[in-house]
């Protein structure tokens, strides 16, 4: 009965140890991912990328109202209003994702590989990376209002005959 329970606690502090070393490590990937997210302008992207994506929400609701017997003020006012609550809406919801973040990086990546991603933005090609970031976003949208001109019309035409 002796040697049952001395290996029951020594299987229980085992598991009780290894949980402990899970927090820790977890705590240091969350340490690091937390510094990944501040020097990479994870925040700063998110709302780049926002408002791309309210720029493309306004141009589909233009090419929307191309048709319609309203007049441009009234159009201008509509897409304005859409913005407005889209913007609401999306506020927090990239907040709550932004919040989300580093957690998530401490979850997915290991010690070592996080430590990798650091080691690389403070590198001088991970620093021109960071600094570039905003460039290639802006011409990155550019790219997608540049498609969504060219191929957007047609998609709302062929929606507007099945919706007829």
């Amino acid at each position: 009965m002796r040697p049952i329970l001395i290996f029951m606690l020594l299987f229980s502090f085992s598991i009780t140890n290894s949980a402990f070393a899970d927090d820790s490590d977890f705590s240091k990937r969350l340490a690091l991912a937390e510094t990944i997210v501040e020097i990479s302008q994870a925040d700063q992207l998110s709302a780049q990328l926002t408002e791309g994506l309210l720029a493309s929400q306004m141009q589909a609701m233009d090419i929307m109202l191309a048709d319609t017997t309203l007049s441009d003020r009234q159009k201008e006012q509509i897409v304005q209003d859409a913005m407005k609550v889209i913007a609401e809406e999306l506020e927090p919801a990239i907040e709550e994702f932004s919040a989300k973040t580093a957690p998530l990086l401490a979850d997915v990546y290991t010690l070592e590989e996080l430590e990798g991603i650091l080691a690389f933005y403070q590198s001088p090609a991970g620093a021109a990376m960071l600094a570039k970031q905003q460039e290639l976003v802006e011409k990155s949208m550019l790219i997608g209002q540049e498609w969504n001109a060219k191929n957007l019309p047609r998609a709302m035409q062929r929606m507007q005959l099945r919706i007829e």
